[in-house]
């Protein structure tokens, strides 16, 4: 019980989200041209059609495992 209280305490939640690792990340604003850029580079240019090579079950089990229900 006093683990589970310090676990929830507000100084613990506070220590691991001084913890947490954080990312630099770059802000461009709106209409800038490196804005304009980054935003082109997001954008896929290679207009032909996708051809799906796997059924729907294959896809799932290729990620999830079998995809049989457990009984």
């Amino acid at each position: 019980e006093a683990l589970r209280q310090q676990q929830h305490s507000i100084a613990f939640i506070q220590k691991k989200l001084e913890e947490e690792p954080w990312s630099r990340l770059s802000y461009y604003d709106v209409g800038t041209s490196e804005s304009v850029s980054k935003c082109g580079k997001l954008v896929a240019t290679n207009r032909e059609p996708l051809v799906c090579r796997t059924t729907p079950d294959e896809y799932l089990t290729s990620v999830i495992g079998s995809t049989a229900p457990d009984v």
